[in-house]
């Protein structure tokens, strides 16, 4: 890391001068730093890199909140449900009394597929963020330190730019309905979202 190499620890007589200087105390990266720098010009640091970094050291440490705990304190979920209002929905009541262990939907009879593919968006557009930080990061520690240039090659990284590992790290999002939901008044929602390309898995009961 840059901030590393802003100290010069090839000088073993200043690096061994600060540790016995310390001895007694605990030492620090802050008062090595002070020793080394003390009575020469120390080396300046990219102020725009710093800041840089530490949003993105921030952003990683609330990705791995969100993946390891999260709000309801279980980490991130395994699919996202979204039921045609009908004959697969009343069995289930309502919440807290319903049967799914995951977050989950339902709206108009025909309408699962249409709202599974809104719900495939907004949860890819999180799940792009995190692989973005994911990325940058990779980029940082390989030593490309062009912040501007991740910037640009990541500006319009969507879902359609996922490797398969990264993919594989998505929670699946299920539209669930029965025959009429499907293939009567819901086929042409049905229809607009197998069209779409997206990979929204489709249950027909």
């Amino acid at each position: 890391m840059k901030l590393v190499e802003t100290m010069d620890i090839a000088n073993v007589a200043a690096v061994e001068k600060a540790v016995e200087e310390n001895k007694d105390l605990t030492l620090t990266l802050s008062s090595l730093s002070g020793a080394l720098d003390h009575g020469a010009a120390g080396t300046p640091l990219d102020a725009n890199w710093l800041k840089w970094v530490t949003r993105l050291l921030d952003s990683l440490k609330r990705l791995k909140w969100r993946y390891t705990e999260g709000t309801t304190k279980r980490g991130r979920a395994s699919l996202g449900f979204i039921n045609a209002t009908g004959c697969t929905s009343v069995y289930g009541s309502t919440f807290p009394y319903n049967p799914y262990p995951f977050p989950w939907t339902s709206h108009l009879f025909q309408d699962a597929p249409s709202v599974s593919m809104g719900i495939f968006e907004g949860h890819m557009a999180k799940m792009a963020e995190g692989f973005k930080a994911i990325r940058m990061a990779e980029m940082e520690l390989g030593g490309k330190h062009d912040i501007a240039g991740m910037e640009e090659e990541l500006a319009y990284f969507k879902w359609d730019k996922f490797t398969e590992e990264e993919f594989r790290l998505c929670p699946p999002v299920v539209a669930v309905g029965g025959d009429g939901a499907m293939y009567d008044i819901g086929f042409q929602n049905l229809s607009r979202a197998l069209a779409s390309g997206m990979p929204i898995k489709v249950f027909v009961v």
